[in-house]
């Protein structure tokens, strides 16, 4: 028997040394403030450690201060156990309450000398105990510790388990009604309920209602969401979506179009731009060539034509001069002054002839004969020097003419050589300028020809043809898979079906095996938990409680069913034992048949288990159902998944490719209607060109026809000026051959005439002898005229002989300066016309150049203002977005420009957003009917914010193209069959408890009806009511739906089209939701055992009845009240002690009461063996000792030396 046995208290409080035995009821007497309630409480202290639950006054001494003053003050309580005793020693340490536990039992020795001297430190003690080998443990400086060891709470702790008083989990029952008793304090029903529940189990039976929230919290939302989901109208929204998110992918393959366009582009004008400049580069050096071509032509032809007008010029001058000289001569008669000039040799001789004559005529002494010989030879002489004279002239006439002749020659071949020269480069650049342009009309027929049969933009033709070609082969390709893919699906779903049919008709086939079963054990349990259930009204119960024997007599004859009869009302006759209604019967060799009501529970006990085993069967059925349907979906689900996504996306590829077919069949007839339109333009334009040459060529043979007939003309012309010339110097020669033949025909007349008269002279002077003196006046005369003609002459001769020169210089070249200023303004013109055709020449080129060079520097200055634009607008966030669209880029120049480009990536990008603000308004819409953790799993309406609509459309696509919802649908129904399974087990199994508190709540009465010895108190009852609790009617109701449903459970389809079955599984979310409602407002976390009861107690006490009650407060009188509450804690406490510790039972406890002197003596007799008979010992205190015979111990306190107090012991049965 393991009890408290005795405390020693060691200069504890006021009490030097006291060692108090407990093994029997034991009284303390003294007067008041001696010092009982002291020594109760440390007893007290020994079970619930508890300072605060003493009953000291706050203004009072702490319990350390008081009780455990010094150093070596010590309260020591001895333990007695089947194996020896133990002691729990309480020690003063840093002003805190410490244990210690030690291996024997007390001995004085341990604690002080022998001269009774208290070891002030616990090194003495412990060299004492080690000594003698007695263990000793660490210390304990926690009260929770403590009591754990004491009540066996500490089952990790070994070293302490030899301490234990008991085992119990749930010890605080035990010193809170200690503790209740101690301080009379109220009892309610919640406390008679806690007792008798924790006298059940150690181990507290509850549902932890957090547990089942965490299980409810979402069930209505999941549910809900599963039937939000599968709504026409949602699944509508959703199919919608969809089409949008396929519209984005359209929208994706136009950018990543616009990408390669825009890139493509941005390469090709990098990939133009360098063979432009270097274009640009020839076409500006040969514009440079050009204009330094056309200025060093200017200029040599400026050279040219400077020295063609400084020969005009000074043939002009020349002219002029010509025309001055001979304006001057003329003046001067120069004619006549030059024919007086060339007489002067005729006139010296006949001067000369004269003065001779004249000498003749004078002289006295010449004979007339001789003299007028000499004269008439003088005048023959005279003659002949004439003639001479002037047929030399005619000589130098025809000379003259020779020399004019010749000289007119030579000046036209000159001329007619200069005319060749002039005209031969003229004919040369019309000739080659013909020959430019006829090679010009060739070269523009043969690039008509070209254009006629060139294919314009022959590579874009090509590139899209190819394109084409491909996406049509791709198309036909994909089109071949797709068909191949969606029949390989077919077959795959064939099999998928098949394996899975054949699958669950073997699982049909068990579960109805099972269903069988498990319905023989429902009604097989049903039988029993009624035989369980109304056992203590039956026979069997009747028979166990009053013939022990029955077995062996009655019970081999009797039927089961009456033996579980409830209504038979059984006595125990004076008859024969072997008497059956009167007949004997020899039963030894009956077989006895055994039935007991732990039979009926081991029975009841199997059958559950068979019960769970068929569930668990069925769990399996299940799980292997699934797994099967598991195994077959990560089979075939995958190959399918990957085939439907290969066919959806092969679809959508198809799909873009008709599209961008279409579109590239537009492209392509825009190219060649493109290509069409600039041939036409081209033909029209080089039609025009080749008609231009064409005029070009007549007018070009016009002006050669008219530049040979002009030339013939101009030599036809100077021909006829070279005969009119040469006429006129004939003529000339003439004309002056005539007059000097006339002249000398003339003189010699003129000397005939002056010989006849010489003659006659001669006869007159002969006839009259003497001179003639008229004829020498005559001679004098003719002499000074002669003479003065001669001074003339000198004077003039100058003249002549300037005339002679200017008229060789310049008068006789007049003409000649004339032809010659013809021709080098011919020459001129000719220069100047042929300079103009060749500059024209020159300058067009120069202007073709320009203007390709403009058109050149024109695109790249366009190419370079794209490029520019491009790289202002690489930052762009449009283009920067675009960079998720890359793709392969080639050299292309395309359609459009960077601008038209960026526009339109910016109108697709807006296009993009549109479709993705309209998609982001139905998902969001649609994502906003779900909750935000939904079973579905759908993105949340932030992950559409953070993740975007198309990740979020993608998602939602694959869970419908995955079928998720099935599989979410079957996860559902088993959380659903679980849920349903737990709560139902879980209420089965605390309410299996009621039956046990109903047992030991009669046991308690029944207990009180044999065992009260106490008059005044007639009767404590207590009873057992339906619980008030909401959740607990609601969990009853669903463990009903579990046992009516049980064997669909785990099968059933919350989401069945079948109306009944729909029905009833509706109305178990309807209690799951109310359920869900009710833990919400529930303040507590758990569902204990107490909250499935309800109980109430009543007591009878000198004729009061309190009637059925909650609480019991203030019963009679303030000792009544102290009896009752005394009394009703001794019951629990008893209910408790004997099912606390399972696993031994022998052990006591004890109550402890303070001024037991307010009952009356025979109350205090009643109590006493009120408790005792339950194994309780009663300690007490009170100033008088009264019912001395019902202690085995009475101990007497007394103040010793005024505040010491002695303890006396005054009686001990021991």
């Amino acid at each position: 028997m393991r009890t408290l046995n005795k405390v020693i208290l060691i200069h504890c409080a006021n009490i030097p040394y006291a060692e108090i035995e407990l093994d029997s009821n034991c009284h303390f007497g003294g007067t008041q403030g001696v010092g009982k309630s002291t020594i109760l409480r440390t007893l007290l202290f020994f079970y619930n450690a508890d300072t605060k639950k003493l009953g000291i006054k706050r203004e009072q001494t702490r319990f350390v201060n008081w009780y455990l003053k010094n150093d070596n003050s010590y309260i020591i309580y001895e333990v007695a156990t089947e194996r020896g005793s133990f002691c729990v020693v309480l020690f003063r340490a840093q002003s805190k309450v410490q244990f210690r536990f030690f291996d024997s039992r007390f001995e004085k020795r341990f604690f002080m000398t022998e001269n009774g001297e208290v070891f002030n430190h616990w090194n003495q003690i412990r060299g004492v105990l080690d000594k003698e080998g007695i263990g000793l443990s660490k210390v304990i400086d926690n009260y929770t510790t403590y009591r754990d060891i004491i009540y066996g709470a500490q089952q990790n702790q070994r070293e302490f388990k030899k301490y234990n008083l008991l085992e119990t989990k749930q010890y605080g029952t035990i010193y809170k009604t200690i503790q209740s008793v101690y301080l009379n304090a109220d009892v309610s029903a919640d406390d008679i309920q806690k007792i008798i529940i924790d006298s059940l189990d150690s181990e507290e039976k509850y549902i932890d209602l957090n547990t089942y929230s965490h299980h409810l919290y979402d069930f209505e939302e999941q549910l809900n969401d599963i039937d939000e989901y599968k709504k026409d109208k949602n699944v509508k929204i959703l199919e919608q979506s969809f089409e949008v998110l396929l519209e984005l992918d359209d929208v994706d393959s136009q950018l990543y179009s616009l990408y390669s366009q825009l890139y493509s582009r941005e390469k090709w004008l990098n990939d133009q731009l360098p063979a432009l400049k270097d274009n640009a580069d020839l076409l500006s050096q040969n514009e440079v060539k050009l204009s330094d071509k056309i200025a060093h032509e200017m200029s040599l032809h400026s050279k040219r034509k400077e020295t063609i007008v400084s020969k005009i010029s000074v043939l002009r001058d020349n002219l002029k001069k010509t025309r001055e000289k001979k304006k001057y001569y003329q003046s001067q008669n120069i004619h006549e002054v030059e024919r007086r000039v060339k007489e002067r040799p005729s006139i010296a001789i006949k001067l000369k002839n004269l003065e001779s004559e004249e000498s003749s005529l004078t002289s006295q002494y010449q004979d007339i004969e001789v003299k007028y010989k000499s004269l008439q030879a003088q005048k023959e002489a005279e003659q002949s020097v004439f003639i001479q004279q002037k047929e030399a002239s005619i000589g130098e006439l025809k000379d003259k003419l020779i020399e004019q002749e010749r000289g007119l020659n030579q000046e036209y071949e000159q001329l007619f050589d200069q005319l060749d020269e002039t005209n031969a480069d003229k004919r040369i650049a019309l000739q080659e300028h013909f020959s430019t342009v006829q090679n010009n009309k060739s070269e523009k027929q043969i690039e008509i020809n070209e254009c006629r049969n060139k294919q314009f933009y022959q590579s874009e033709i090509e590139q899209v043809k190819k394109l084409l070609q491909k996406g049509i082969e791709e198309t036909n390709t994909l089109a071949q898979e797709v068909l191949k893919s969606e029949q390989e699906i077919e077959g795959l779903r064939i099999s998928w079906t098949h394996e899975l049919e054949i699958y669950q008709k073997e699982v049909e086939n068990e579960r109805a095996n099972l269903n069988q079963r498990f319905e023989q054990l429902t009604q097989t349990k049903k039988d029993l938990e009624g035989k369980i259930q109304k056992y203590n009204h039956t026979l069997l119960a009747w028979l166990t409680n009053y013939k022990k024997d029955w077995s062996e007599n009655i019970g081999k004859v009797i039927d089961q069913d009456l033996l579980f009869h409830d209504e038979l009302n059984p006595q125990v006759l004076e008859q024969l034992a072997t008497s059956f209604y009167g007949v004997g019967i020899d039963l030894k060799t009956i077989e006895g048949k055994s039935f007991s009501l732990s039979l009926l529970e081991e029975q009841l006990k199997d059958t559950l288990g068979e019960i769970e085993k068929v569930r668990k069967e069925s769990s399996e059925l299940d799980q292997g159902l699934i797994k099967k349907e598991q195994n077959l979906k990560k089979k075939y689900q995958p190959q399918i998944n990957k085939l439907k996504t290969f066919v959806e996306v092969s679809n959508n590829t198809i799909k873009k490719n008709k599209k961008e077919k279409e579109r590239q069949e537009v492209l392509l007839e825009e190219w060649k209607e493109k290509g069409q339109k600039e041939k036409e333009l081209q033909l029209v334009q080089l039609n025009k060109d080749l008609k231009g040459i064409q005029l070009q060529l007549e007018e070009l043979k016009q002006q050669l026809s008219s530049f040979e007939e002009g030339v013939k003309q101009q030599k036809e012309v100077k021909r006829k000026e070279k005969t009119r010339r040469l006429n006129q110097f004939k003529k000339d020669f003439q004309e002056k051959e005539n007059g000097l033949r006339l002249a000398i025909e003339n003189y010699k007349q003129e000397i005939r005439n002056e010989i006849e008269e010489l003659i006659e002279q001669k006869n007159e002077e002969l006839s009259g002898k003497g001179v003639d003196k008229q004829h020498l006046e005559k001679l004098s005369l003719q002499i000074k005229n002669h003479k003065a003609e001669l001074d003339y002459i000198q004077k003039h001769q100058q003249l002549v002989f300037e005339y002679d020169k200017d008229k060789r210089e310049f008068i006789d070249k007049q003409k000649t300066f004339e032809n010659e200023m013809l021709h080098e303004e011919e020459k001129l013109n000719n220069l100047v016309a042929e300079f103009s055709n060749s500059l024209n020449v020159l300058e067009e080129k120069h202007k073709e150049v320009k203007q390709q060079l403009f058109k050149i520097n024109q695109s790249i200055q366009m190419y370079e203002a794209e490029l520019k634009i491009y790289a202002d607008q690489k930052d762009d966030d449009k283009l920067i977005a675009l960079e998720e669209y890359a793709t392969t880029v080639t050299s292309l120049e395309g359609d459009l420009t960077f601008d038209e480009l960026h526009r339109k990536v910016y109108q697709t990008f807006d296009t993009l957003e549109e479709k993705k603000n309209t998609l982001y308004t139905k998902l969001k819409n649609y994502l906003g009917k779900f909750t935000i953790n939904s079973v579905l799993k759908f993105p949340s309406v932030e992950e559409l914010e953070s993740k975007g609509v198309r990740d979020t459309g993608e998602r939602l696509k694959e869970f419908v193209r995955e079928d998720k919802i099935s599989e979410i649908e079957k996860i559902f129904n088993e959380r659903f069959a679980n849920i349903i399974n737990i709560f139902g087990t879980e209420t089965q199994d605390l309410l299996k408890k009621t039956a046990e508190i109903d047992q030991v709540i009669k046991k308690i009465n029944k207990d009180f009806k044999l065992k009260n010895f106490v008059s005044a108190v007639t009767n404590i009852e207590l009873k057992l009511e339906e619980s008030r609790n909401p959740i607990i009617s609601v969990l009853k109701r669903i463990k009903e739906f579990q046992e009516e449903n049980n064997s669909s459970l785990g099968v059933a389809n919350l989401f069945t089209q079948n109306k009944d079955l729909n029905k009833i599984n509706r109305n178990a979310v309807k209690l799951l939701k109310y359920l869900k409602d009710e833990i919400g407002k529930s303040k507590t976390g758990k569902l204990l055992l107490s909250d499935t009861i309800h109980i109430l107690f009543k007591i009878e006490e000198n004729g009061n009845d309190t009637g059925w009650i909650e609480k019991l407060k203030n019963v009679g009188s303030e000792g009544t009240d102290i009896l009752v509450k005394a009394m009703l804690n001794i019951m629990l406490l008893n209910v408790f002690k004997e099912g606390a510790s399972r696993k031994f039972k022998e052990f006591q406890l004890h109550i402890i009461m303070d001024e037991i002197g307010k009952l009356h003596s025979t109350n205090v007799k009643g109590l006493l063996r009120f408790a005792n008979e339950r194994n309780i010992i009663v300690l007490n205190g009170s100033p008088e000792t009264n019912n001395q015979l019902d202690y085995g111990h009475i101990y007497h306190l007394d103040k010793v030396a005024g505040h010491k107090t002695m303890v006396r012991q005054i009686i001990s049965k021991a």
